[in-house]
C-alpha cells in the first residue's frame, strides 16, 4: 500500500499544471477588472481635484507617476507586506493626499473637497481588488476542482452512483468530524490532539469502508479491506505522501523565495491532499481487481 501510495502521488504530477493554468486564466481575467478600475480611479481623481481647485488643472501623467513612485519606496523585499501595505485605504489615504499637495499650489485651501475625492478614489480602487481576488479564488477553486477531477479519473474511477455515494460520505463524516473536534476542544483544551489522533484513525478505517462498498463489495471480504494493519498501513502511507510534498513545497520556497515558491507549492498542495483523500479507494479497487484476476486464472484449472 505504500509503495502504491507514493507512486499515485509521482503519477499525479502529470497534472501539475491544471492548478496553475486554471490561477492564472482568474488571475488574467482579475487583472482586466483591477486596472482600468486603478487607472480610471486616477484619472477621475485627477479630475475632480482640478474641478475643485478650478484655476490648477492636475495632470493624470504626473498624479500617476508620483504614485508609482510612492509605491516603489515601499520594501519590496518583503513582497506580501508591501502590497498589503499598497492596497490598504490606511496607506492610500495619506499618500494620495500628499501626491495631490505635492502637484496643486495651494491645496490646503481645499483639502476637506481633496479628501472627499480621493475616499471616493480609493472606493473605486478597493472595489477592483474585491473583483481581482474574487476571480483569482475563482481560479483558484476550479484548479483544485479540475486537478481532483483528473487524479481521481487516475486512481479511483467509479459510476455515477458511486461518485454520489463518495461525496455524501465526504461531506456527511466532514460535518461530523469537524462538529466532534470543536466540541471536544472546547470542552478540554489538550482534548484535540487526542481527538485529532482518534479522528484519523476513524477517517482511516472509514475511508476504506468506502472504498470497499464502492469497488470491492461482493469481490473480497470486508476483512481483507478494513483491518488494524490497513488502517495503520494507510496513515503510514498518507503521511509519507504529504512529508514528500512538504519537502518538494520547503524546496520550492528554499529556491524561488516566499512569493514564487508558495505559487509554485500550489500545485503540490492540491495533488497531495487528492491523493491522500483517494489512496483508501485506489487501494479497496486493487485489491479487487487482483481478486477478479485470480478468480480469473484459477477458473481454466478447474475446467
Amino acid at each position: 500500500m505504500i509503495l502504491q501510495g507514493l507512486k499515485n502521488f509521482f503519477v499525479n504530477l502529470k497534472y501539475y499544471f491544471t492548478p496553475l493554468g486554471a490561477l492564472a486564466v482568474g488571475v488574467v481575467f482579475g487583472l482586466a477588472v483591477l486596472f482600468p478600475a486603478i487607472t480610471g480611479a486616477v484619472a477621475m481623481l485627477a479630475d475632480n481635484v482640478s474641478e475643485v481647485t478650478g484655476s490648477v488643472q492636475l495632470d493624470f501623467r504626473a498624479l500617476a507617476d508620483a504614485i508609482a513612485e510612492a509605491v516603489g519606496a515601499l520594501d519590496w523585499t518583503e513582497p506580501n507586506a508591501a502590497l498589503s501595505t499598497a492596497l490598504s485605504e490606511e496607506w492610500l489615504t495619506p499618500t494620495l493626499n500628499a501626491c495631490i499637495h505635492a502637484l496643486v499650489p495651494g491645496a490646503d485651501a481645499y483639502a476637506e473637497q481633496i479628501s472627499e475625492a480621493v475616499a471616493v478614489a480609493i472606493a473605486q480602487m478597493i472595489g477592483g481588488v474585491i473583483i481581482f481576488i474574487a476571480l483569482s479564488a475563482l481560479g483558484l477553486a476550479g484548479g483544485f476542482v479540475l486537478t481532483r477531477f483528473f487524479v481521481r479519473r487516475t486512481m479511483a474511477k467509479r459510476s455515477l452512483g458511486g461518485a454520489f455515494l463518495s461525496a455524501l460520505f465526504d461531506f456527511a463524516v466532514t460535518l461530523i468530524f469537524t462538529v466532534i473536534f470543536v466540541w471536544l476542544g472546547s470542552l478540554w483544551q489538550p482534548s484535540i490532539y487526542i481527538s485529532a489522533v482518534a479522528l484519523t484513525l476513524l477517517y482511516s478505517a472509514l475511508a476504506l469502508l468506502k472504498g470497499y462498498f464502492i469497488f470491492a463489495r461482493k469481490r473480497v471480504k470486508l476483512q481483507r479491506i478494513v483491518n488494524p494493519k490497513t488502517i495503520a498501513l494507510l496513515m503510514l502511507t498518507n503521511f509519507l505522501v504529504f512529508l514528500t510534498a512538504f519537502i518538494m513545497m520547503a524546496a520550492a520556497v528554499g529556491i524561488a523565495g516566499q512569493a514564487v515558491g508558495t505559487f509554485l507549492s500550489i500545485p503540490l498542495f492540491f495533488i497531495s491532499v487528492t491523493v491522500i483523500t483517494l489512496n483508501a479507494e485506489s487501494w479497496a479497487r486493487s485489491a479487487a481487481e487482483e481478486s477478479k484476476d485470480a478468480t480469473k486464472n484459477i477458473a481454466p484449472q478447474t475446467e
